[in-house]
């Protein structure tokens, strides 16, 4: 249950940080709403985290353009794994090896 009251900027802003948090130790690929309810210790529940983010999959690409847009190079080195394309110039910021182990981690 949500703890305390916070302006809608600030939960998306405490949500998508946590969302990050996990994507960056599990993959933004595999990540999911009680992952993050999970990461800020119950502060939000799932279906607050489902206000903001709606489904999955729209959660992963809020995290996916985030991480992309502040320069995060383990999420960005997770996008050039899995092939996606508005990472590609990022490509000689991210270590091969480092992309190749992640591809390896998430199954790409």
């Amino acid at each position: 249950m949500a703890t305390k009251r916070m302006a809608p900027a600030e939960r998306t802003e405490q949500i998508l940080q946590a969302a990050i948090r996990v994507a960056e130790v599990k993959g933004y690929s595999k990540i999911n709403r009680l992952m993050v309810v999970e990461e800020l210790k119950g502060e939000v529940t799932d279906g607050l985290v489902s206000r903001y983010f709606g489904q999955r999959a729209q959660l992963r690409e809020a995290v996916l353009k985030e991480g992309m847009a502040r320069g995060n190079l383990t999420i960005i080195a997770q996008a050039l794994a899995l092939g996606v394309r508005a990472a590609a110039r990022y490509r000689g910021d991210i270590p091969p090896d480092t992309v190749q182990s992640w591809k390896e981690f998430l199954g790409a």
